[in-house]
């Protein structure tokens, strides 16, 4: 009887595993070698992992920048340099769109109110202007004044920072665009 009882163990422990192996998920398909994972699976550079409120209280996702040139124009309300400059950024910013992406950070204490009417006064609709006060960009580009300049290649890596005059700008521009 010790026999068939081992026969008949032998035999359940065999269906077993043949059933839940059967309950098991299909492995899923590798993705086809030499392409890129999907947009959702890339990892996101450094410099672009961070996000912000435009000054209009819309959010903003550094991430959105990924794969194009851009740069990140750090200024303040209170700024005589930045007012100075706004007209010849603005202009910048128009003859390279579609060439190199623009962002205005706002900030340094400069309070929203102060940020949007620094934006309505020079007339800055044409590109993307942060509301930074509490210095989250500033902090992660080391960027400790005003009038100062992040230039990202298209993969995220910075080729420029600090300050810039507008004619240096567009002297890097050149190179970037």
């Amino acid at each position: 009887m010790t026999h068939i009882v081992r026969k008949a163990v032998i035999a359940l422990l065999a269906a077993g595993s043949i059933g839940l192996a059967a309950c098991g998920t299909a492995p899923s398909p590798a993705a086809p070698v030499g392409q890129p994972p999907a947009a959702d699976q890339q990892q996101v550079p450094a410099t672009l992992d961070w996000i912000s409120t435009t000054v209009d209280g819309k959010p903003f996702n550094a991430a959105s920048l990924a794969g194009k040139p851009a740069v990140l124009w750090f200024w303040a309300s209170y700024c005589p340099d930045c007012q100075a400059d706004a007209a010849a950024i603005s202009a910048l910013q128009q003859q390279y769109a579609g060439k190199v992406t623009f962002v205005g950070v706002g900030g340094l204490g400069s309070g929203t109110a102060a940020m949007k009417t620094f934006v309505t006064t020079h007339r800055l609709t044409g590109f993307t202007q942060l509301a930074d006060d509490t210095g989250t960009a500033w902090k992660l580009f080391g960027i400790p004044v005003q009038r100062s300049y992040v230039l990202l290649n298209a993969d995220a890596q910075i080729i420029q920072s600090g300050p810039l005059t507008p004619a240096a700008l567009r002297t890097k521009l050149n190179s970037l665009a």
